[in-house]
């Protein structure tokens, strides 16, 4: 699909900001990215477990074939990065 507002894709920027625009889905991810250890990947795996989880909750049939397509074009380690680079290594430097 090409770059969007700074991000590798729309679904990627759309995801970020949902998690960035919420207080509870804003602290997790800051939690989650401390946690991480400066690992990426790692945070990416746990990031993408989070959030299909989250978007899939009651959601089924054609509705849920589209929230699954949709996720499958998230670069979760572009988000991964964001939030290591934003608040683990804060942490770190702290």
């Amino acid at each position: 699909m090409g770059e969007y507002n700074g991000w590798a894709n729309y679904e990627t920027w759309l995801v970020n900001l949902w998690i960035d625009n919420d207080p509870g889905t804003y602290g997790r991810a800051v939690e989650m990215a401390r946690e991480s250890e400066g690992d990426k990947y790692a945070l990416a795996d746990q990031i993408e477990e989070w959030v299909e989880e989250w978007a899939r909750e009651g959601v089924e049939g054609l509705a849920g074939d589209l929230v699954g397509a949709a996720l499958s074009e998230v670069r979760w380690a572009e988000i991964a990065e964001h939030w290591i680079e934003d608040h683990y290594e804060e942490e770190v430097t702290a």
